[in-house]
């Protein structure tokens, strides 16, 4: 299935471009089934609160200090997972904006339990973003926007630049 993975990541792409959301974010689910991220049909706002509280206490025990230590990511099925959530990001904010936070919350765990990568630098800025729209955590999102800020720099994840600051 890793063969095929650069062949799903063009055609998302297209498809995101062509407007089609609906069908992109269909083939996101499917990509990210094979890969083993399955990820709920129907998003209710318990979902998303459960996995924002996941989250939340995951973090609880980082620094920010230890958030930046965290080795890099190795295994390359979770780095396949971590680049189907990012690519769908923007399609699920305009075309299911309910599927949006369970997107970046599963993208943090990604890099919590298998180490940082350069999309890392979305996942945390995105939960930054979360924390300060939907919680009004202005200081959580502050510091987790830090952590963001410096995983692109530390991993020269420039090409992500626009959409972490």
């Amino acid at each position: 299935f890793e063969e095929k993975l650069n062949a799903y990541h063009y055609l998302i792409r297209v498809l995101a471009a062509s407007r089609k959301y609906q069908e992109t974010i269909s083939k996101v689910m499917f990509v990210l089934e094979e890969l083993g991220e399955n990820i709920p049909k129907e998003i209710t706002a318990d979902l998303v609160l459960r996995e924002s509280k996941d989250v939340e206490a995951a973090l609880a025990n980082y620094s920010e200090p230890e958030l930046l230590g965290l080795p890099l990511m190795t295994d390359k099925q979770a780095r396949g997972k971590m680049q189907m959530l990012t690519e769908s990001l923007p399609v699920a904010y305009r075309g299911t904006p309910c599927l949006f936070p369970i997107l970046v919350y599963r993208m943090v765990k990604l890099s919590l339990k298998h180490g940082l990568c350069d999309i890392s630098s979305v996942a945390f800025c995105s939960l930054g973003a979360l924390m300060v729209t939907a919680r009004e955590d202005f200081e959580g999102g502050y510091r987790i926007g830090r952590v963001a800020i410096e995983i692109m720099k530390r991993l020269n994840a420039e090409r992500f630049m626009s959409r972490v600051y």
